[in-house]
């Protein structure tokens, strides 16, 4: 048995365990890997997808069609994080009092049941205050307790005959702004509608990060090639049209992580 094969065995076992349990579902590629498998495996799982201005409108329609495609059960809730003060004002343990908010409503709407979610064991690596919240509330993550890395679960794609491609990496919008930033909800809102536009020219790793210059919109460097110069004079005219003043596109080769290169990696930073 190879090395995926045995890490598969193990996060099936797990789930079995887990049932009858909840999976918090963002229509990202790790969860919703997660939740092709409990449906493959017939487990007892129902999906919970928390929606509100920290996601895009395009998001949002993504998430609850590729769930009712797979013919996964989930409800939606609908919640204002920006109610939050450490949220409202961007401190660096955002992630973390949004993940207890969010846990937290669900485990009060969901008694009885596990309750888990997507994350893998590449995130340890990296600045994750929103997992020590996890830990703190019992909140299960199986691919960590299986050992399960992202490479894995890109291979679990291959046997699940997913295409990555379709699956785009789309953090929530609060990772657009600044640490100790005061965000409002026109903000993130004008933010989605622009972010909105590119994803409809076919670009897909991207971001539209509102930084001390202005606007920035950062395109991962391997995404260079979908951009003709129709495509290029179409965004700035589109920008212009939204009262965006000065801003740039620029291409890297990270996106993730924008604001945490002066934080350090760790989970419980």
């Amino acid at each position: 048995m190879d090395v995926l094969n045995r890490k598969k065995k193990e996060l099936r076992e797990l789930l079995k365990e887990f049932q009858p349990g909840i999976i918090a579902v963002s229509g990202g590629l790790d969860s919703s890997v997660l939740a092709m498998l409990i449906k493959l495996w017939r487990l007892d799982f129902k999906g919970v997808f928390f929606t509100g201005t920290h996601i895009t409108e395009f998001e949002k329609e993504w998430t609850k069609g590729f769930l009712k495609k797979i013919g996964f059960e989930f409800k939606k809730f609908p919640i204002s994080l920006l109610d939050i003060h450490e949220i409202r004002h961007n401190t660096k343990q955002r992630c973390y009092y949004c993940k207890r908010n969010l846990f937290g409503l669900a485990k009060d709407i969901f008694k009885g049941y596990s309750i888990i979610e997507g994350s893998h064991l590449d995130d340890e690596k990296k600045y994750r205050p929103g997992m020590r919240a996890l830990d703190e509330m019992g909140i299960l993550s199986p691919y960590r307790l299986a050992g399960i890395t992202r490479r894995d679960i890109e291979g679990l794609t291959i046997e699940l005959d997913i295409e990555i491609g379709d699956f785009p990496s789309r953090p929530c919008l609060l990772t657009r702004f600044p640490y100790n930033f005061l965000i409002t909800k026109d903000m993130l809102l004008k933010i989605g509608r622009l972010e909105y536009f590119v994803f409809k020219k076919g670009i897909r790793n991207f971001r539209v990060r509102w930084v001390d210059e202005g606007i920035v919109l950062q395109i991962k460097e391997d995404e260079r090639s979908k951009i003709n110069k129709k495509t290029y004079y179409d965004i700035i005219d589109f920008f212009n049209k939204k009262g965006i003043g000065d801003f740039k596109i620029e291409f890297l080769k990270q996106l993730s992580g924008f604001f945490d290169k002066n934080i350090g990696g760790g989970k419980n930073e």
